[in-house]
């Protein structure tokens, strides 16, 4: 039985109880093909577990965001799971291009790299629109997806979702950080966003030496901002994936039909999609 219906996902905060390892990258490459991501490991719990649950954030996210479920023993027992930082944020490289098929692209070197063939692909809003892409176009690489708070729709046309995301962005990208310290940053998200936004850009934070308490943005704010339109389009290959699909879904967030989906995933039906009561596309990962 697929992963997704086997492990029961709980979307709770655990503390981090397994040490992981960390490829990390130096950031100042400039053709797409050598764009390089930072990737963290969690073992399984079972001796011999060689299948691997890969996991993909929202925009503003990094692996850390998934930290806390992958180290569920229901996931581990099952599952290696490996949290990718996607281009342009975390500790991944920086590029100033941002269309899907380039980082689903990194995202099938990275996997190249580390020797891993086939695995179960989890993508959040943004990371979702990546795994779409991803598995449409590798699916023989794909033996099961997990789509989170995400559709292979292009969003443009709806007000509601458009107008936000780039709110955020426009917000963000106005905000000057520097000489401001980690808390001074926080105190001000939190009056320009509500508590699941502000404590998600505050991830993206980093301090700009080691004996400085004075913060910078570590995502490339630039690239997010010049993309935007594109982030919050979809580039369909047309391609399908016919594997096994399991889509979540927050309450509070916006529930497309299962046509939608349809599109990309021609065995997809209301079966496989899964609401979870109370969750909006932020909170539903914090």
């Amino acid at each position: 039985m697929f992963v997704a219906n086997t492990i029961n996902i709980k979307l709770t905060s655990r503390s981090a109880l397994l040490k992981y390892y960390s490829t990390k990258t130096n950031q100042s490459v400039i053709k797409t093909k050598d764009v390089k991501l930072n990737s963290s490991l969690v073992e399984s719990s079972i001796p011999g577990i060689n299948k691997y649950l890969v996991y993909l954030h929202g925009l503003f996210g990094n692996s850390n965001n998934w930290r806390s479920i992958s180290y569920s023993e229901s996931i581990r027992e099952l599952r290696r799971s490996l949290l990718v930082d996607l281009r342009n944020h975390g500790d991944s490289d920086h590029h100033q291009s941002m269309n899907y098929s380039d980082m689903a692209d990194d995202v099938i070197r990275h996997m190249d790299e580390l020797n891993i063939d086939k695995f179960t692909l989890l993508g959040h809003s943004m990371g979702g629109k990546v795994a779409m892409n991803l598995s449409s176009r590798y699916s023989n690489r794909i033996d099961g997806l997990i789509i989170v708070d995400s559709a292979p729709k292009d969003h443009k046309d709806n007000l509601n979702i458009y107008g936000n995301t780039k709110q955020i962005v426009n917000k963000v990208s106005e905000y000057n950080v520097e000489g401001k310290s980690r808390k001074e940053v926080l105190n001000d998200l939190k009056t320009m966003f509500n508590g699941s936004v502000a404590n998600l850009l505050n991830t993206n934070l980093t301090y700009v030496g080691p004996e400085s308490d004075k913060v910078k943005w570590r995502c490339n704010l630039q690239a997010i901002t010049d993309n935007i339109d594109k982030i919050i389009g979809f580039e369909n290959s047309n391609a399908k994936f016919e594997g096994p699909v399991n889509i979540i879904v927050g309450e509070k967030s916006h529930i497309f039909e299962i046509d939608v989906y349809k599109s990309i995933f021609p065995f997809v039906g209301d079966q496989h999609i899964d609401i979870i009561k109370g969750a909006g596309n932020f909170s539903i990962i914090i």
